[in-house]
């Protein structure tokens, strides 16, 4: 679960699978650049602020033990 969508700032992410190794999180927007890029731990709790970034809709790519979930994220300031 990602929220808030649409957000102004920041972004929290809630993974429902229990045993998730390290998160790759990257963000991207809709002409394909890489805007943030962040590593989590397991444990730790996914949250990443899109506040400096421009209004709009980006991608947020989650990668995690070999799997890739995508979702769409706007961004409304």
């Amino acid at each position: 679960t990602m929220y808030p969508n649409p957000t102004r700032g920041a972004v929290n992410i809630e993974l429902q699978s229990a045993g998730v190794s390290d998160v790759d999180l990257s963000v991207v927007d809709i002409t394909g650049k890489v805007v943030l890029r962040r590593n989590y731990s397991a444990a730790e709790r996914i949250m990443f602020d899109m506040s400096g970034k421009v209004s709009g809709m980006y991608f947020v790519n989650l990668r995690m033990d070999g799997k890739q979930i995508v979702k769409k994220l706007v961004v409304n300031k």
